[in-house]
């Protein structure tokens, strides 16, 4: 562990999880929105599941961004709309699978729903134009060990 290497130059001490984690989060975002109303939060390198939940929870009060999640989205979305024009096949007859179904993973699925339905799917056909596996296999719905946000791409 990095923690007991001499050679370790962070704080010698677990990180912070849970509701302490949380609490603290919060504090920034109350104590950096009173000072500068008008800031746009980049969450950067957050480990997945909180960049996630964290996004999701300060979307609405503030201008938030997640370069992993959001960033990474529109470039491969935006390469995946290019690849679609280059074979002159309309982009809601392509279908997804991906390989991993983290942070990033997310991200591009999620866009992709967005972009699925503005071409006019549903948003039933959009998910099921995504499919995704991670280190456990398919995302299933019968599967228990998946994410909440997971959930919405796991078909039966």
């Amino acid at each position: 562990m990095f923690l007991n290497d001499p050679l370790y130059p962070g704080i010698k001490q677990k990180r912070v999880t849970g509701k302490a984690y949380d609490d603290f989060v919060q504090s920034f975002v109350n104590a950096i929105t009173k000072i500068y109303p008008r800031v746009c939060i980049q969450w950067e390198d957050f480990a997945g599941v909180n960049a996630i939940r964290i996004l999701d929870k300060y979307r609405d009060r503030t201008c938030t961004f997640s370069d992993d999640i959001q960033g990474t989205a529109a470039i491969a979305v935006a390469g995946f709309i290019a690849v679609s024009r280059l074979l002159d096949k309309p982009f809601k007859e392509q279908k997804f699978l991906f390989l991993g179904a983290g942070a990033a993973a997310f991200g591009i699925a999620d866009m992709l729903v967005k972009k699925f339905q503005r071409d006019g799917l549903s948003e039933e056909e959009a998910y099921n134009r995504c499919w995704m596996f991670d280190v456990n296999g398919l995302l299933v719905k019968s599967r228990t060990d998946i994410a909440e946000h997971q959930k919405a791409f796991a078909h039966k």
